[in-house]
């Protein structure tokens, strides 16, 4: 044995200077030193003979922790996180301790991830980290990785749930291994087509019910009805026969067989059914919608504006060197952004608004609609505006609508509400690369603790590009409150015109004449708005135009560039023929593939740099094709489905062009318009069940899950007996609401600040008898 260490060799004379002087051991190996014989001899004293010694290794950090920071909140933002996580994924670290994370799923490889991240720190000027570094990072947080997934939408979330519950009844039912591999197999072919081919297929006009808008979202008669009088719904869909085939035998097996708590099973049947078909209406209402957004879009006049406003998530104040203490207990900072596009001067422009409130503030119909009066009053080159939002009840409100119309008179021109869960992408990519930003600020030694330092935050990192505010709203006690008459039914209403004889509006856009509203059933005077005080005004930022080329000027070769422009314009034209908008165009610099894809399900459009991607998706010109195999795959699967089908030696005859079969069961109309569930009143035992279990989380400290809950109610037994029937079962959705009931109620008001509001009560109704008095 060969020590070639000093290490080794340490360890091995340790042995020896326990029972040997050194003069006896260093007549045996010549050449040894006192300080190598005592260094031994501490090393039997302190580590044992002949016991290896613990080296530990010290970690030496080249990496800058904002370089790091920047990278995960890359990562794990929306852009590149598709989906609900799934499941628990461990993480070890190099001292053996386990992290247990999320089992979240990334739609773009590693590869692809990389070379996105590159484009972005070069086009924002961020010094980035080595691309091994990169791939380690990746492969240390590792994610499951998948392709064509959606975003956070409760409706897809909800089908996919009731796939998986389909799937795990599919396994308990009394069926053959064969019938049972093919009844899984279609209900992965039924989920796969609602995922991507289905929204293909929808159609403003059709002689398929399935994918006909204007039958599907028209009523039968009324202001909301729409005539297919140039086509009738005569033929049927292939694969939606398919997959209501598949549901309806899931469903009918699952009555023939006996179990043991039947009205549990077909519950559990029954919701997953109805929420698949929820799901596929809320597919086609998406496409319906959509349309009333690329039609502003498309007929944008000149100075005339799409905006596009969403109140982002409460922005958690941040320090450089946080403690303990200061991490609990944190009050969010409210704020709101509004990014419009306006066309000018025959170009195209895009300009975001970022309103920071100093204090808390109600996210109120107030307060928005005096946000959106004033982003419009910073414009003054605008003559109409046209907004667009999600169905947040601050939005659709009828004193938002009022105050719009009252404050921007005719330059207010249509309100178009998106469907919900869907089409707000433009600010919430614009609030993430905000957050980003701040975090970079913050990782400079800076903290962001107030609006103001928030403020400086966003101006230090964005050259330009948003114009910030830092505002509070001033309330007048002494305005009289105004009683609106609200406009029946707001809720189900998606679609607003502004017109000098009142509000035209609709259920869904494009889908009948749509009902007028006179102003004076709205408004009988003038509403008092709220003002917005100023603590900190926006600086002077232009509008950022589109269209226009800035080649680097390391890029010398101008054919390439001149090449490019023209491949961006082809494309373009080839994905929507009808678009009056050009493809945006960014700064250009020296980038080769196409590396930002459009986050929309279908949409085969990409990008070369992340501010063509924001524009796209203000835009949303996607161009969508139908999902197509190989010739190799496609021959395959004919193949084996004509094997399978048994029709062997039957002649060939030529068949007809038509790849639709005649409709057997006809859809009602308005089979996708949303509809008003029915109000649930729980019963005694329910509210007792449901008190239990919330005291069971208050008093452990452990919550119960609600979808945990209602699966535990289908099957809690009382006196040996069901302790609830069938239609006495509830869904994750109301226990979650009651859940959230109950946690109000816990809450108790503050007694200084109930003195004070009486006190300030007291003043203004003392204060308005003085004046009375005094005006007699």
């Amino acid at each position: 044995m060969v020590a070639n260490t000093s290490t080794l060799r340490r360890q091995l004379l340790s042995i020896a200077t326990n029972d040997y002087s050194f003069a006896e051991v260093s007549a045996s190996i010549p050449g040894l030193s006192h300080y190598k014989f005592y260094s031994a001899k501490k090393h039997a004293q302190n580590i044992g003979l002949g016991v290896p010694a613990q080296t530990s290794k010290i970690p030496r950090s080249k990496i800058n922790d904002g370089q790091l920071d920047h990278f995960l909140d890359f990562i794990t933002s929306n852009h590149l996180i598709k989906d609900l996580p799934i499941g628990e994924k461990t993480l070890q670290l190099s001292t053996g301790e386990l992290i247990q994370t999320p089992n979240v799923i990334r739609s773009i490889a590693p590869a692809t991830i990389i070379r996105q991240y590159t484009q972005l720190c070069e086009d924002e000027n961020i010094q980035r980290l080595g691309t091994s570094t990169m791939y380690k990072i990746l492969t240390d947080c590792s994610a499951s990785v998948r392709q064509s997934m959606e975003g956070l939408d409760y409706y897809i979330s909800e089908g996919s749930r009731a796939f998986t519950d389909l799937t795990e009844t599919v396994e308990q039912l009394d069926l053959t291994l064969d019938e049972k591999k093919k009844t899984l197999d279609n209900l992965v072919v039924a989920k796969h087509y609602l995922k991507t081919d289905y929204k293909l297929h929808v159609n403003t006009s059709s002689s398929i019910a399935d994918h006909c808008c204007s039958y599907a979202l028209s009523e039968e008669k009324g202001p909301f009805c729409q005539k297919c009088d140039n086509h009738s719904h005569t033929d049927e869909c292939q694969q939606c026969s398919f997959v209501d085939e598949t549901l309806s035998f899931i469903s009918k097996s699952a009555i023939e067989r006996h179990w043991d708590n039947p009205e549990a099973v077909l519950f559990k049947v029954e919701k997953a059914i109805a929420d698949i078909y929820e799901w596929k209406s809320h597919i086609l209402r998406s496409k319906n919608q959509e349309k009333a957004r690329q039609a502003v879009v498309n007929c944008l006049g000149e100075n005339e504006a799409f905006m596009v406003a969403d109140w982002a998530m409460k922005f958690l104040p941040r320090k450089f060197r946080e403690g303990q203490t200061d991490w609990f207990g944190k009050r969010g900072i409210n704020w709101h952004i509004t990014v419009t596009m306006l066309k000018s001067e025959g170009s195209v422009k895009f300009l975001t608004h970022v309103h920071i409130f100093e204090q808390p503030t109600p996210q109120d119909a107030a307060t928005t609609g005096a946000i959106l009066v004033d982003v419009v009053q910073n414009i003054p080159s605008v003559k109409k505006v046209n907004i667009w939002s999600d169905n947040a009840g601050c939005y659709k409100s009828t004193l938002t609508i009022a105050t719009l119309h009252q404050e921007l008179d005719k330059k207010i021109k249509s309100y178009n509400f998106c469907e919900a869960q869907d089409g707000k992408g433009a600010c919430d990519r614009k609030a993430s690369h905000i957050k980003s930003a701040i975090k970079r600020y913050v990782n400079e030694g800076n903290n962001v603790t107030t609006a103001h330092q928030m403020k400086l935050a966003i101006d230090s990192q964005q050259r330009g590009q948003y114009m910030v505010k830092v505002i509070s709203p001033v309330i007048n006690a002494d305005d009289d409150k105004v009683s609106l008459k609200s406009i029946p039914l707001i809720s189900m209403l998606h679609n607003f015109k502004f017109t000098d004889n009142g509000l035209q509006v609709w259920r869904a856009y494009d889908i009948g004449q749509g009902k007028l509203i006179s102003w004076n059933s709205i408004i009988d005077k003038k509403i008092p708005v709220i003002q917005l005080f100023v603590h900190h005004d926006w600086s002077y930022t232009q509008f950022a135009t589109v269209g226009s080329v800035v080649v680097d000027r390391e890029d010398d070769d101008g054919d390439d560039d001149e090449e490019d422009d023209n491949e961006d314009e082809d494309t373009q034209n080839e994905s929507n023929d009808e678009d009056k908008i050009t493809e945006p165009v960014p700064k250009k610099r020296r980038t080769i593939s196409k590396i930002f894809t459009c986050p929309e399900e279908g949409c085969t459009r990409s990008f070369k740099h992340s501010s063509s991607l924001d524009q796209h998706i203000m835009v949303g010109n996607c161009n969508v094709k139908e999902e197509k195999l190989s010739l190799a795959d496609r021959t395959k699967v004919l193949y084996a489905q004509k094997l399978e089908d048994g029709n062997l030696g039957v002649s060939f005859t030529k068949q007809s062009d038509n790849n639709n079969n005649a409709a057997t069961d006809k859809l009602n109309k308005g089979w996708a318009l949303k509809v008003n569930k029915p109000k649930t009143i729980f019963t005694l035992d329910q509210k007792a069940y449901l008190h239990e279990k919330f005291m069971i989380g208050k008093t452990t400290g452990r919550k119960e899950d609600p979808s945990k809950v209602a699966e535990e109610m289908r099957y809690v037994l009382k006196n040996g007996e069901n302790r609830f029937t069938r239609s006495q079962y509830l869904t994750s959705q109301q226990i979650a609401s009651y859940f959230s009931r109950l946690v109000q109620k816990e809450k108790k008001i503050d007694e200084t600040d109930l003195i004070a509001a009486t006190a300030d009560s007291k003043c203004s109704v003392l204060k308005r008898k003085v004046l009375k008095e005094c005006s007699l």
